[in-house]
């Protein structure tokens, strides 16, 4: 007998008027995926937990009721009706901990966050919690400035080496396949364009990684999921500023979503200004899916069923 799971998402907010849009955005996909919304806020001053700034007692009871007022306030403002509504978590840590913990607790499908923190600074600098909590978490990261069109039609995925060595491009196409599997109860029947780009900086890069992309595209095509439900184009643009030109290609073919695989030992381990995945973050409008290496490990993939409204289907 298999256990019968209710897809969850987790929803990360500094409570700000800005991360209002966030929060919808994040609601509007579970009700229209019929999963349950989870929000979590950890409590901080200045990139530090609040515990650790040498408040009182009282003072830490006054900011705890405080925060989930707040929060309650800002689910009832900005979710739309028909969804189903988790959990709050408030955590004295920093935020990627705090996220990393909560998405754990909950076994959540997905964690959503924004692309930054505010007016905040030091370990808050643009993109940084979302590479944070992507190096730790073993589940897709979705990094999303506002609402976004769902079903998803579109979605580009730019790939390296790496991506096809690891096994990510296959995690990745699996996970597209499976979360696009139904919307508001009906079968989604239209499959879904996912080009699969390769940014080349050279000659010699295209010609050693060619028959390489070709043979993870082609093993990954077979999965019965990614063949029913995807279609998968081959893309390759010529730059050596490879993040500009993923935002420029994501932007100009008005895509749903990015995805990218991110490698163990890839540019994101040090959340490093310069690598691609954070200029990706820092300018795309498009929203960005990040799956971290430990979803590849993870997603081999367990077989368990998901109770959608109207269809058990199995993953």
């Amino acid at each position: 007998m298999v256990d019968m799971v209710v897809p969850k998402i987790l929803v990360a907010t500094e409570l700000s008027e800005g991360s209002d849009e966030v929060v919808q955005a994040a609601a509007d996909l579970a009700r229209q995926v019929g999963a349950e919304l989870h929000a979590v806020h950890a409590l901080e001053e200045q990139g530090l937990p609040f515990v650790d700034r040498g408040f009182g007692l009282t003072a830490l009871q006054r900011r705890l009721a405080h925060a989930r007022t707040t929060l309650e306030e800002q689910l009832a403002r900005v979710a739309p009706s028909g969804v189903s509504l988790g959990t709050i978590k408030l955590e004295h840590l920093p935020a990627h901990e705090a996220i990393v913990r909560r998405a754990k607790e909950l076994s959540a499908d997905l964690i959503i966050v924004g692309p930054h923190r505010g007016l905040l600074r030091g370990s808050y600098l643009l993109g940084t919690t979302a590479q944070r909590v992507v190096q730790e978490a073993s589940v897709p990261c979705l990094v999303t400035r506002g609402p976004m069109p769902w079903p998803w039609e579109s979605v580009l995925l730019p790939v390296g080496a790496a991506d096809v060595e690891r096994g990510l491009l296959r995690t990745a196409l699996r996970w597209i396949a499976d979360f696009r599997r139904e919307a508001m109860g009906n079968p989604i029947r239209d499959r879904c364009d996912v080009r699969i780009l390769h940014v080349v900086r050279s000659a010699n890069d295209w010609r050693d990684f060619s028959p390489v992309l070709a043979r993870g595209i082609r093993e990954a095509a077979e999965i019965p999921e990614v063949e029913a439900r995807l279609r998968l184009r081959r893309a390759v643009a010529w730059s050596r500023a490879v993040g500009d030109e993923i935002v420029r290609i994501a932007e100009g073919s008005r895509v749903d979503v990015v995805a990218m695989g991110v490698c163990e030992r890839g540019p994101l381990l040090h959340a490093a200004l310069g690598s691609v995945s954070s200029s990706v973050l820092r300018r795309s409008s498009v929203p960005v899916v990040l799956f971290p290496p430990r979803l590849s490990a993870k997603l081999e993939y367990q077989a368990k069923v998901i109770a959608f409204p109207g269809r058990l289907a199995a993953r």
